[in-house]
C-alpha cells in the first residue's frame, strides 16, 4: 500500500470485491466508491484510492492519546498532509515535511482547512 499526502492506494488483488477492501481498511463501501468512482470494474493491478476517514469517537481517542506537534492540512478531496505550515500567499500554501528538505506548494483552492499544532483552526 502507498501513501501520499495522507492518501493511501490500494492495489487491487485476485477474487477482492469492493466491500472486502473497504472492510479491510475500515471504510464503508460508499466511502470507497466516492473515492473511486471511475471503478466501476476491479481487476488484479488496478489502484484505488482508500479515503483517510476518521470517525469522531477514534479523532477524540487519537486526539487524548497524542500530542499533536505538526500541523495538519486538510484538503478538500478528504485527505490530509501532517506538515508544518511555512507561509501563505493568496493562492498558495508553503509546507515543510519531516524528512522532505524542500518546501512544498499547495494551492489554496485545495486546501479545506488547516489544523495548526498550537491548537488554532482556519477554514478555506
Amino acid at each position: 500500500m502507498l501513501v501520499a499526502f495522507g492518501q493511501s492506494v490500494h492495489t487491487v488483488k485476485e477474487g477482492e470485491t469492493l466491500e472486502s477492501i473497504a472492510r479491510q481498511h475500515h471504510i464503508t463501501t460508499n466511502e470507497l466508491k466516492k473515492a473511486n468512482e471511475n471503478a466501476e470494474m476491479l481487476f488484479p493491478g488496478l489502484l484505488l484510492n482508500i479515503p483517510q476517514v476518521q470517525r469522531k469517537a477514534e479523532a477524540k481517542s487519537a486526539a487524548s492519546k497524542t500530542e499533536i506537534k505538526t500541523d495538519i492540512v486538510r484538503m478538500r478531496d478528504g485527505s490530509y498532509i501532517l506538515c508544518k505550515v511555512i507561509g501563505m500567499k493568496k493562492s498558495m500554501l508553503s509546507i515543510q515535511q519531516d524528512g522532505i528538505d524542500k518546501t512544498i506548494s499547495v494551492a489554496i483552492r485545495e486546501v479545506s482547512e488547516i489544523n495548526y499544532a498550537n491548537g488554532k483552526k482556519r477554514k478555506f
